[in-house]
């Protein structure tokens, strides 16, 4: 066959052929989110460190350990001088971008996340055994350590508990193991409320009212309809606030409660509805 002929043929199979699979799928080829810290809004929610940097750099390793939990790859720029990194991940899904920004705007805030019954009676040992060597560092450092130095496995994390007395008083309760979110779908938090208002619990304390935006509902119905009969945790300002044992799916809303107080309640479902947490997206792309 002459050259010129067979060279003919390459370029029309070249032209032909299937393209990657990341230029095929519909969606953003690249997402890249700039993260802003506020260092003392994440101090408060446990993100604890002797600097500024130490805090910018533990809130990095929260947000990519969820992502790591999601199954998907990134990488993690630290923005020299500044209070701030930046997400570098592959997307093929036209819904990333908002799951992902409403997922970081959440962290610290106010997430749904489910208690790992099972897990936490094996992992027990190694939390007592970290805590007595480290009793006073957040547990958001144990979370960071591979599970065969005594961190838990991937997907869990350790979150620190607060309930309150009879008498109103914050009490700390004993640390839960959470299940993090498998999907960006999974993730219910603070960015996906459309409303938040004051109520009062069969008990007569205050109580916090939501209403999910109308696009999350489903997510919402779905994923309390496939835990029934487990316990739900309500982490606020990165700390849990309550495990009520689902009985029934939900779907638009539901009421939080948690024994708080009358000022505490007022301020909470301020900062909830702001979405106060310690990280905002600056740069979606």
């Amino acid at each position: 066959m002459p050259r010129a002929v067979l060279f003919l043929l390459v370029l029309v199979a070249s032209a032909f052929a299937p393209a990657p699979l990341q230029e095929r799928v519909k969606g953003v080829r690249q997402l890249v989110l700039e993260v802003q810290v506020d260092p003392e809004r994440a101090r408060a929610v446990g993100w604890g460190a002797a600097d500024d940097a130490g805090v910018v750099a533990l809130a990095a390793k929260v947000v990519k350990r969820r992502l790591v939990a999601m199954g998907r790859e990134v990488a993690v720029e630290l923005v020299s001088g500044e209070e701030r990194f930046r997400l570098s991940l592959p997307s093929v899904d036209p819904r990333d971008p908002e799951r992902l920004r409403g997922l970081v705007h959440s962290l610290g805030a106010l997430e749904f996340l489910f208690v790992a019954e099972q897990e936490a009676e094996r992992e027990a040992p190694r939390l007592a055994a970290w805590r007595r060597v480290n009793p006073e560092a957040p547990l958001e450092e144990l979370n960071h350590l591979a599970p065969d130095d005594g961190g838990p496995p991937e997907g869990f994390a350790w979150f620190e508990t607060v309930y309150h007395s009879e008498t109103g008083e914050p009490t700390a309760g004993p640390p839960y193991l959470l299940r993090l979110p498998a999907e960006p779908a999974d993730h219910v938090g603070a960015a996906d409320l459309a409303r938040t208002h004051l109520v009062t619990d069969p008990t007569g304390f205050p109580a916090i009212g939501f209403e999910l935006r109308p696009g999350r509902v489903d997510d919402f119905a779905r994923l309390t309809g496939s835990h029934l009969n487990r316990r739900m945790a309500i982490v606020i300002a990165g700390r849990v606030r309550s495990v009520p044992t689902l009985n029934s799916r939900l779907g638009a809303g539901g009421v939080i409660e948690g024994r708080f107080g009358k000022d505490e309640i007022e301020r909470l479902t301020r900062e909830i509805a702001a979405g106060a947490g310690p990280l905002r997206v600056l740069e979606p792309r």
